[in-house]
Formats: C-alpha cells, sequence, structure tokens
C-alpha cells in the first residue's frame, strides 16, 4: 500500500507521519518519518502489552501475570496469569452490533472507541535511540496514515489496488468473510486473552482489537495467492499483462538497504555479516527480499535466480512457546536445500 501511494506521489519518504494521521500531532510521533517507519528505525519500543488497554483494572484485584498459582493457572507467552478479569465494557462486547462491529475473535466484538483507546496507547509510548528496532508500532501507525489518504480502510485498499486484480482470492484481512473456516489453519489455543482456540481470526492481540485489519498482522493467504504478490514484484510491478507499480518504485523499496540494519523500506533482507541473524539462508544472494512471520510464515522473493520461496506453517499451534521453528532454523534449513539443489545445476 505504501509503495502504491508513493507511485502515485501521495506520500514521499521523508514525510512526517503527522502530515498523515492527525492523532499523533503534538506528539513524540508527529515528527517521525515514513522511511524511518519502513526501515523500523524511529525509536519506537517494540511492543506494548496490547491485551492490557480492554481490560478493566478494576475488574481484579492484584497483579495479571505472577508465579504459577491457583490463580495465575493459564500459561500464556512465557508468563502465567488469571482469567478472573472483565473487559472495559464500552471496549468489548460479546455481542455484534452497530457499535461493536470489530471483529476481535469468536464472540468478541471491539467497539471503535477500542481502536482510539489502543492508537492512543500506540501514540504514548515513549521514544528511545534511533538505532535499529523492530517495531509492529511503526506499522501500525503506517496503515493509519494510509487510511487517512486513501479515505478506506486497509483491506478494501490493497483489495482493489492488488489482490482482486491479481486473482488473489484467499489473500485477505478477516478470512472468515469470504471462506468457510475449514479452509483456515487453526492458529493458537489463547487460554488468557481470548480464551479459545483461535482460527480465522489474527493472532497478534493489537490487530485483533483493531478489528483484525492492520499494518503489522491480519493478513491471510495460501502459497498460490501470495506467489501472485511476489511474482508482481519479481516482474518488476506487472503482473498478467497488467502494470500494478513502476519498475523504479518497486526496485526503490526492494534494493534499498539501511546504513544501520540488514533491513530495507518495509522488507527483510539477508544479514550476510551475521549468519546467526540472518532471517535467511547463508546461501542466498543479498538481493533477497521478503519477509517472516511470527506464527511460521515467510516469504522471499531472489530476482538473482527469478525463484520465490514461500513456506507457511502455523507453528504457535498449539501454543506459541518453545519456538522450535526459529530455534531449529527450520525455514532456514529448507531455503539451503533450494540453493544447493540450484548450484548442482
Amino acid at each position: 500500500a505504501i509503495m502504491k501511494m508513493y507511485d502515485e506521489k501521495k506520500i514521499r519518504l521523508q514525510d512526517n507521519i503527522g502530515k498523515f494521521v492527525p492523532e499523533t500531532r503534538g506528539t513524540n510521533k508527529a515528527n517521525l518519518t515514513i522511511r524511518d517507519a519502513l526501515f523500523h528505525e524511529t525509536g519506537i519500543v517494540s511492543f506494548i502489552p496490547y491485551y492490557t488497554t480492554a481490560i478493566d483494572p478494576n475488574s481484579f484485584n492484584g497483579p495479571l501475570f505472577g508465579r504459577k498459582s491457583t490463580l495465575h493457572h493459564v500459561r500464556y507467552a512465557g508468563a502465567w496469569g488469571r482469567t478472573d478479569y472483565a473487559f472495559i465494557p464500552s471496549f468489548i462486547s460479546d455481542k455484534p452490533s452497530g457499535t461493536f462491529h470489530l471483529p476481535v475473535a469468536r464472540d468478541l466484538y471491539a467497539s471503535n472507541k477500542m481502536h482510539q483507546a489502543l492508537l492512543k496507547e500506540v501514540i504514548a509510548t515513549e521514544l528511545r535511540s534511533k538505532t535499529y528496532r523492530y517495531s509492529c508500532l511503526n506499522f501500525m501507525l503506517l496503515k493509519e496514515a494510509i487510511e487517512h489518504i486513501s479515505k478506506t480502510d486497509l483491506d478494501n485498499f490493497v483489495k482493489d489496488n492488488f489482490y482482486k486484480k491479481l486473482g488473489a482470492e484467499t489473500l485477505t484481512f478477516r478470512p472468515l468473510d469470504h471462506m468457510p473456516v475449514d479452509n483456515i489453519a487453526p492458529t493458537e489455543n489463547d487460554p488468557f486473552f481470548r480464551k479459545q482456540q483461535l482460527r480465522g481470526y489474527v493472532h497478534d492481540e493489537g490487530a485483533a482489537l483493531f478489528g483484525g485489519i492492520s499494518g503489522n498482522a491480519g493478513l491471510f493467504s495460501n502459497a498460490n495467492d501470495l506467489a501472485k504478490l511476489s511474482q508482481m514484484w519479481l516482474n518488476g510491478g506487472e503482473y498478467g499483462g497488467e502494470r500494478f507499480l513502476s519498475e523504479e518504485t518497486v526496485n526503490l523499496f526492494t534494493k534499498t538497504k539501511s546504513s544501520n540494519s540488514r533491513r530495507g523500506l518495509g522488507f527483510d533482507k539477508p544479514d550476510p555479516r551475521n549468519n546467526n541473524a540472518s532471517p535467511t539462508s547463508p546461501l542466498t544472494p543479498v538481493s533477497v527480499y521478503g519477509h517472516t512471520g511470527f506464527t511460521g510464515t515467510s516469504f522471499w522473493v531472489d530476482p538473482d535466480n527469478k525463484m520465490i520461496y514461500i513456506f507457511l506453517s502455523n507453528r504457535v499451534f498449539p501454543e506459541r512457546s518453545p519456538n522450535r521453528l526459529s530455534t531449529l532454523k527450520i525455514r532456514e534449513r529448507i531455503q539451503d536445500e533450494l540453493y544447493k539443489a540450484l548450484n548442482k545445476e
């Protein structure tokens, strides 16, 4: 979406986020640039506990998390939590309505007040040094910028400009609006926040409270449809005889690399100086670009070898820990074999 808006000269990389997101004006987020957000060099903290914004602090006594006990009895993100809390009534309801229209999970719906409260929490975070620090909050702010410029939500914008024309029917936010649940892999058993098995709802708690449409998470796809989007980039912005992006824009976003890290403009890239920290096989060319996902997904586009590598798993099922997909480097080792096979040829 950012590439499209850059292509149409609706944004510049040096533009401040405050130019597009009025809620940031007068705050420490107003002067952050689009470029810095894409590089993850804004200084924004890497994470905030989004779910605490929705929880009524007056509904329980004592800490939300603690040592394992009869009170703190559910395992969640490496800690032990309690479940005897309630949501703030004006933020979350178990029934959909005109007010509660943002789907969080099965029988959980958020209001616009929830959206605004969470956005306020994102904007209120402290800024640290502007070195590389991956943060979902950067892309949450970029999503707000896109929607203010386009006057539509991110889902409709990318569908109308990309996914429909690509014939990528499964590439979508909120997949339950478009396909049966049996077509969707389960994500995680969430005993603490949503108290159910997640299936067809975004895993990320912040994106969930935004109603399943966010800049940092929420996109579903099968490998075939993700390959269509990747092939469009590999073709320099063209697919099926239709021009989606100019070749100049594709080259700028996929070839530019930060001087402070391995990151590109929105894309991740190999780190040839540190194979242990690199998200790709050490055999990949430095021209490769793509991204990994917390739930066990990744795609990598290799312009040198005209190759696309897509790996889709639900590694957080039934729970997110331990992350053996990462510690065993499964995605990278599969990629090793692909390049070994290419070298044999």
